[in-house]
C-alpha cells in the first residue's frame, strides 16, 4: 500500500525541489513503450516519494469536489456512415447509452482492457464532442444524463490551493500536482495507447477512494484544460438517470462558435429495452427535450 500522509504539508520540508525537478525530468525520458503497469507505477512512486523522519511518504494532496443533483453529464458516440435508418443500429437499445460491454473495451485513460467505465463531460456537451474528435458535419449520438443525487468526485489535476503556504513549499506542491496533472492528461494517439498506463496508474494508485467517499474521478479535459471530465464505474453511475439521446451534427459558424443541429431524439420508455425515437417538433420532443426547437439549431452549450 502506498504510504500517504494525512497532512502532506507536514512533510514538505523534506522535499528537495531540485531533486524533484531531476526526478520529473528523468521520468519523462523513460521508454514507456517497453514498460509494464507495475514498472510505470513504480516509476511514478519514485518521483513523488521522499524520505522523512516518519519513513517514506508521498507528499500529495488528494482534492475532492461535488456536482450537485440536477447537473447534466454528456457522453458522445460516433455513428457509422452507413447507419442511417431509424432506429439506428448503433443506438437502438437503452444499453447503448451506458458504458460499453466488457468484451469490447479497449485500454483508456482510466481503465485497463476489458474494464468498462462510463466517461462523461459535465455541464458542457461541446467538451464531450471535441474529446471524441467528431469532424464537422458528421453525425453522432449525444447522450444526456442528469444527476439524481450529489456526485462526489476525487479531482485529479485540480488547483492545489497553495495560498496558505510560503513560496518554497507552494512551489513544491505545484510541481508535484503539475507533474501528476500533465502526465495524466498526455495526448494519446493511435499507436501510443501504452501511455494510458501512466494515467491509469495515477488514478488507481493515488486517487481511488472507497465507494463511500467518492462516486467518480474528475480530471481536466485534454481538449480544454479549463473544463473537466468525469469517469464512473458501473457500480457508481447509479446516481445518474438517462435523460435521452440527441442525434445530430456540429457545424462551425462564421465566428467559429460550434453549433449543434439536432435531427432527431430518442429516450427510454419505461418497461422497454429499446429506445423510442421522436421527431423534432413532436409533442414528445417538446415535453422531454424542451430546450430543442425546430426553428433553429441547438447551441453546443445547450442540453
Amino acid at each position: 500500500m502506498t504510504p500517504f500522509s494525512a497532512d502532506p504539508v507536514e512533510f514538505l520540508p523534506y522535499v528537495d525541489a531540485r531533486e524533484l525537478h531531476r526526478r520529473i525530468s528523468a521520468f519523462r525520458n523513460l521508454n514507456f513503450r517497453l514498460m509494464s503497469y507495475a514498472e510505470v507505477s513504480e516509476a511514478i512512486l519514485n518521483v513523488i516519494m521522499f524520505d522523512t523522519p516518519k519513513g517514506s511518504r508521498c507528499v500529495l494532496q488528494v482534492l475532492k469536489g461535488r456536482y450537485p443533483a440536477g447537473t447534466k453529464f454528456y457522453r458522445v458516440r460516433s455513428i457509422p456512415r452507413d447507419d442511417h435508418i431509424i432506429p439506428l443500429q448503433s443506438m437502438s437499445k437503452v444499453g447503448d447509452c451506458w458504458e460499453p460491454p466488457q468484451e469490447i473495451v479497449k485500454m483508456g485513460r482510466l481503465n485497463k482492457e476489458h474494464e468498462p467505465l462510463l466517461y462523461t463531460s459535465p455541464i458542457y456537451p461541446l467538451v464531450a464532442i471535441e474529446e471524441l474528435k467528431i469532424p464537422d458535419g458528421e453525425r453522432f449520438s449525444l447522450i444526456v444524463y442528469e444527476a439524481v443525487e450529489d456526485v462526489n468526485v476525487t479531482v485529479i489535476g485540480g488547483d492545489p490551493g497553495t495560498e496558505s503556504l510560503d513560496e518554497t513549499d507552494g512551489l513544491k506542491v505545484e510541481m508535484i500536482q503539475g507533474f501528476l496533472r500533465d502526465e495524466f492528461t498526455r495526448d494519446v494517439g493511435q499507436g501510443t495507447e501504452y501511455l494510458y498506463r501512466i494515467s491509469e496508474s495515477i488514478a488507481k494508485d493515488y486517487f481511488d477512494m472507497p465507494p463511500v467517499m467518492h462516486d467518480a474521478w474528475c480530471y481536466p479535459s485534454v481538449v480544454d484544460k479549463s473544463k473537466f471530465n468525469v469517469a464512473f464505474r458501473p457500480s457508481t453511475r447509479t446516481k445518474l438517470r438517462l435523460v435521452g439521446v440527441h442525434i445530430g451534427e456540429v457545424q462551425k459558424t462564421e465566428n467559429s462558435e460550434p453549433v449543434m443541429s439536432v435531427q432527431i431524439v430518442a429516450r427510454e420508455v419505461e418497461g422497454c429495452d429499446d429506445l423510442t425515437y421522436f421527431h423534432i417538433g413532436s409533442p414528445e420532443q417538446r415535453e422531454f427535450f424542451p430546450w430543442i426547437t425546430s426553428s433553429k439549431p441547438a447551441s453546443a452549450q445547450d442540453g
